[in-house]
């Protein structure tokens, strides 16, 4: 059982399988998004009510490295990853007690603009990872990891990503203020070329709440599946 945030209402418990926890920390490494040398030293500074907390505890530990828990993001301790809000880690970055030894940064549950990655690239800050996904997919489904660098960081914010291993994302642009849906404007998020296969096993999926998750993203709903 693990918690969602609570920021639209009261937190609620959601029920999920050892093996898609297991899952999110396994492909964060082998689709390369974090490193074992990321998690050397990883900082946890998320509450234990909240989703993030899981993933923060136990994914360096999974990996041989080591999980170093803080009392807030406001508090970080020497480390080389840590994890956490854009609000809480600008409040972090602009605070003059930033760890100067993190390199890596995951945020999530809210937009990562580029402001929050220029804070966190002048305190030493590499590479950002945008973590999205609802609770009821396992904590986050797609990640986009993108150097404080990168001169192409649009102002208004990175993608919410690609998916992780074994889910797959599709998105459907609302055509009216009726949310008018159209089977043929599927898309697949990590391939622009849907197959008819790919839209059948879509609408296959859509009656299986159990495993299908849909959210509205501006004017784009996207079901995320966990396969």
């Amino acid at each position: 059982m693990i918690y969602t945030s609570g920021t639209t209402g009261k937190p609620k418990g959601v029920e999920i399988m050892h093996k898609s926890m297991l899952n999110v920390m396994m492909s964060h490494v082998e689709s390369k998004t974090v490193s074992r040398e990321d998690m050397d030293r990883s900082v946890c500074v998320a509450s234990f009510i909240f989703d993030s907390h899981v993933r923060e505890v136990w994914m360096p530990l999974v990996w041989g490295g080591t999980t170093c828990i803080s009392k807030d993001v406001l508090s970080m301790t020497e480390g080389t990853m840590c994890a956490g809000t854009p609000t809480g880690l600008v409040a972090a970055a602009t605070s003059g007690i930033f760890p100067s030894t993190i390199k890596t940064v995951m945020a999530g549950g809210e937009r990562l603009t580029k402001t929050v990655i220029s804070a966190l690239g002048s305190n030493n800050v590499k590479e950002v990872i945008n973590a999205y996904g609802p609770t009821e997919t396992v904590i986050e489904s797609l990640v986009w990891k993108i150097s404080v660098n990168d001169e192409s960081i649009p102002e208004s914010g990175v993608p919410i990503g690609l998916p992780i291993l074994n889910n797959v994302v599709y998105g459907i642009k609302v055509a009216s203020s009726q949310t008018e849906r159209d089977s043929n404007a599927l898309e697949h998020l990590s391939d622009p070329d849907v197959s008819t296969h790919h839209r059948k096993g879509l609408q296959h999926f859509l009656h299986r709440v159990s495993i299908t998750i849909q959210v509205e993203i501006a004017n784009v709903t996207i079901y995320i599946l966990r396969i």
